[in-house]
């Protein structure tokens, strides 16, 4: 065997076999792509299975398969993809991160891209070009979906929370007679920074100099509707209507502080591909609520602020005809008023990263903020009710009420809004309950004010 080692001289190895020992042994379609070893050392099985299907057309990515592509990777391809596939897998080993079972494969794919742009994945410490920070990102992605392809991507447990209490008054977890288990003993837990710590990021985002109107703004969107990283860089300029006339409300006849708008998003959405437009994926449509406050915010950016922005990329058109095809172009409602140009997932990342966020909390852990927000706000203010109905303070019982109502609160409010396929993954709120049930949590639906008042 003959071993490269092009990945910064790490653990993680790239090995040929003689072509001619194959070739003998039946094995010519395989004879030049190598294979992974990892770092006890011993074959990487799925890094090389995943190399030998790419390498031969067995299996290809969703991306091509749209395109109509038929033709199988040159031996330099196949040996360009196994380098940053094992890069990859190098990067997942020493960070403690195993793509088989982590609950968010973008977090993984942010965290490996802000390492190798900073310089702490790279030789030296020298920062690696935008080119090939995006061709090894690509690399990993296509790894991921064929893991999801191949059923090998590890699938969360239900975890049913059992709504007989104990006599301790206690919530028991248990495994449903349905026979699902746990696949594993380490299980996801949420957790979240200090409130004061979350208020100081916020403040940070909040006042950078020129960006911090649009990009709190951003952050907002986020926060308050718990719509992913790239479906919020992909938020249209019209995905809120734009007359108010026209809005969807929820729920009209209560104040506006309770009031939603019934949005659809469909670009950049989580799932199938159904085309492009305007550099955006078009995904499975999606309704979302979107507090009426913040939606008034927005439809207040878009007359005011965006415009501004919008007139620096226009005028950047030497002719009439020039500008009226930038500005046709410039679909995205969030645009940086600097350049005028839209805001991409990674800039989001990147504003996200540049107000040094307290430790663990990413774009991602948004969604998961949102939810535990909402749960615990709802069953609040269903104990108090009971306390007042049932004229009684007494823990068990009120406890033993609120557990029971949790998950419908999940069925009904939080899973459509996550637009989760199956409730597999929105479970594990209850677990967070589950985990709190009895001490103050004090989470509130308007996220900033709470964080700030403390």
């Amino acid at each position: 065997m003959q071993m490269e080692r092009e990945i910064m001289g790490y653990s993680f190895q790239v090995v040929y076999t003689d072509p001619n020992i194959l070739r003998d042994s039946g094995y010519g379609k395989v004879s030049d792509i190598p294979c992974i070893f990892d770092s006890r050392p011993g074959f990487h099985r799925a890094g090389s299975q995943f190399l030998q299907e790419r390498g031969l057309g067995v299996w290809k990515p969703l991306k091509c398969r749209k395109k109509g592509r038929v033709f199988l990777l040159s031996a330099i391809s196949v040996k360009n993809y196994a380098n940053r596939l094992a890069n990859f897998l190098e990067w997942c080993d020493v960070n403690g991160r195993d793509p088989a079972t982590c609950p968010s494969e973008i977090d993984i794919i942010i965290d490996y891209k802000s390492d190798m742009s900073g310089g702490a994945w790279a030789v030296k410490g020298k920062r690696l070009s935008v080119a090939t920070v995006n061709v090894r990102a690509d690399t990993a992605m296509e790894y991921f979906e064929w893991l999801t392809h191949k059923k090998l991507r590890y699938e969360e447990a239900r975890l049913v929370i059992n709504s007989e209490l104990g006599s301790g008054g206690e919530s028991a977890g248990r495994a449903g007679k349905s026979g699902v288990t746990r696949a594993t003993p380490s299980k996801r837990m949420i957790t979240f920074p200090p409130q004061s710590m979350l208020a100081a990021w916020y403040k940070r985002v909040e006042t950078r100099a020129v960006r911090g109107a649009v990009e709190a703004l951003i952050v907002d969107l986020m926060m308050e509707t718990a719509i992913r990283l790239n479906e919020a860089a992909c938020f249209r300029v019209d995905t809120i209507p734009i007359k108010i006339d026209d809005w969807v409300i929820a729920n009209p006849h209560v104040s506006d502080e309770l009031k939603t708008v019934l949005v659809e998003i469909k670009y950049g959405t989580k799932g199938p591909d159904f085309g492009i437009d305007h550099g955006d994926k078009i995904g499975p449509v999606g309704t979302i609520r979107v507090p009426y406050k913040l939606a008034l915010r927005l439809h207040d950016y878009r007359r005011t602020l965006r415009l501004k922005a919008l007139s620096i990329r226009v005028f950047e058109g030497r002719s009439a005809r020039e500008q009226i095809k930038i500005r046709n172009e410039c679909v995205h409602l969030f645009l940086n008023p600097i350049s005028g140009r839209r805001y991409t997932a990674d800039n989001i990342y990147e504003l996200w990263r540049l107000a040094d966020p307290p430790k663990g909390w990413s774009p991602h852990r948004c969604r998961d903020y949102w939810a535990c927000t909402v749960l615990w706000e709802r069953l609040e203010q269903q104990r108090l009710l009971l306390e007042k109905a049932l004229g009684t303070d007494s823990v068990d019982e009120i406890r033993r009420a609120v557990v029971m109502s949790a998950e419908t609160c999940i069925q009904l409010e939080i899973q459509p809004q996550l637009r989760h396929r199956s409730s597999d993954t929105t479970v594990i709120y209850l677990q967070w309950l589950s985990d709190r049930i009895g001490s103050n949590v004090n989470f509130q639906l308007n996220w900033i004010d709470e964080i700030t008042e403390g």
